[in-house]
């Protein structure tokens, strides 16, 4: 009878994992219906400071590897105010009243983000800071600046995957909009991430 009942159940359990499987195709269509649950926005001293979970593993092209897929992505995108002033400048040139100014700002952001951008799991005390990061060059043709950050786990791929809330401090020292914190149900970026069927 006992053997039944464990029979019954792991049937059940399997059937459940199952039912609760989607594939890839699936998952990328929820993140896309779903893209602002991924987002926090914050707006601060003229700007628009926002925070986007973007599911690499679903957006870009099957590489077959494991690790990649435990990595963590993130786009900061920081965008200047329509009716903060008149003049509603790029953000590259806001506050900028110099050329060694700009030369500065420029270096921060492709050479400085892992000091000033770091995440934190439940609240614990190990700061993981990103292990890539790059800012987008869009050449002028739009106002805002996109930073690429990219965070891997530090000793297992559970790290992330176990953790119930994400806090991305980006403390800005480039357009002196302070500290913001980014906090993300985890919960939601593991319905997209595990597990999935190709």
């Amino acid at each position: 009878m006992m053997r039944c009942i464990i029979h019954i159940w792991f049937s059940c359990m399997a059937l459940c994992a199952c039912s609760h499987a989607r594939t890839k195709q699936e998952c990328l269509e929820y993140y896309r219906e779903h893209r602002s649950e991924y987002q926090v926005s914050k707006v601060i001293s003229g700007f628009e400071v926002k925070m986007e979970y973007q599911p690499r593993h679903l957006l870009a092209p099957d590489t077959g590897s494991a690790k990649q897929n435990n990595d963590l992505n993130f786009v900061l995108t920081i965008a200047p105010l329509k009716d903060y002033n008149d003049e509603y400048k790029a953000t590259m040139f806001e506050k900028i009243t110099k050329f060694e100014e700009y030369k500065d700002r420029v270096y921060n952001l492709n050479f400085e983000m892992d000091k000033l951008v770091e995440m934190s799991l439940d609240g614990g005390s190990t700061a993981y800071v990103p292990v890539l990061f790059n800012t987008e060059n869009t050449y002028g043709l739009t106002k805002e600046i996109k930073i690429n950050v990219v965070f891997a786990p530090q000793k297992s791929a559970q790290e992330f995957t176990a953790a119930q809330e994400l806090d991305l401090v980006f403390t800005d020292e480039i357009f002196d909009t302070g500290i913001s914190h980014f906090v993300f149900d985890n919960h939601k970026i593991n319905n997209i991430s595990h597990p999935y069927v190709l």
